[in-house]
């Protein structure tokens, strides 16, 4: 009987958890990764391995792949790959993939709405102060999203996906994207802009982008600089795609 391949894959993959479902019927056993589990015990793990399915919680390093002599592939279940030591694997010629999986963008999607939401109606302050019993807390600073521009950095199907989700708001949205025509992004009823316009336009900008050598603190003191005063900005893509420190200041 032929052997069959081995996927080291975790076992907290939260809304992808129906490719851990479909693998085995696919041909695959399982070597499932149990929360918790120290990076000794995942280096044991993938001793005889053909692939290893990760996320940003179970990271793909140097010596993860390494420990993997059998090791054909290793795929991100989510669009990012910045979790991958891509250098190794291109060494060993190991393929590097993504999983776009409609679990992974869709609720990315849902969480940039619920994230539009719960800063700009300040959801946080709300809590807090009926916690501590003030019923009628200071003047909040929530404002009304109908009539504001949302500006979208990236327009992938992150992006296109809260597109989707606030049609109807009476939103004016533009999206900056090097990579994405003009023509594509008009025809999704967005504008296309370039960053600099976005940023000084846009009453919420909300990025989506991957983290690359490219992206990596795309946005500094001089992009924050042009912010209009009291807007909002939203990070669903990587923490350094922002100059943290920029950020603080």
């Amino acid at each position: 009987m032929a052997r069959k391949p081995k996927v080291l894959i975790p076992e907290d993959l939260g809304t992808q958890r129906p490719l851990a479902e479909k693998l085995p019927s696919s041909g695959f056993e399982l070597v499932r990764v149990p929360p918790g589990t120290g990076a000794d015990g995942v280096l044991k793990l993938a001793a005889e391995v053909d692939a290893i399915a990760c996320h940003p919680r179970l990271r793909c390093p140097s010596a993860l792949i390494g420990a993997a002599p059998r090791l054909r592939a290793v795929v991100s279940t989510v669009i990012g790959v910045d979790h991958i030591d891509v250098a190794a694997c291109s060494e060993r010629s190991i393929i590097v993939a993504n999983g776009a999986a409609p679990e992974n963008f869709l609720g990315m999607a849902e969480a940039t709405v619920l994230a539009i939401l719960a800063v700009t109606k300040e959801l946080n302050r709300k809590q807090r102060a009926l916690r501590e019993g003030h019923w009628r807390p200071e003047p909040l600073r929530a404002f009304l999203l109908r009539g504001r521009t949302l500006g979208l950095i990236g327009f992938g199907r992150i992006s296109r996906g809260v597109v989707a989700r606030l049609q109807g708001w009476e939103i004016r949205m533009l999206s900056y994207d090097p990579y994405v025509s003009p023509e594509a992004i008009s025809a999704a009823g967005v504008e296309p802009v370039d960053l600099e316009t976005l940023l000084k336009q846009s009453d919420i900008v909300s990025i989506h982008v991957l983290l690359t050598p490219e992206s990596r603190g795309m946005i500094g003191a001089r992009e924050l600089a042009l912010m209009k005063p009291g807007s909002v900005i939203i990070n669903n893509s990587r923490g350094g795609v922002v100059d943290e420190a920029a950020l603080a200041r």
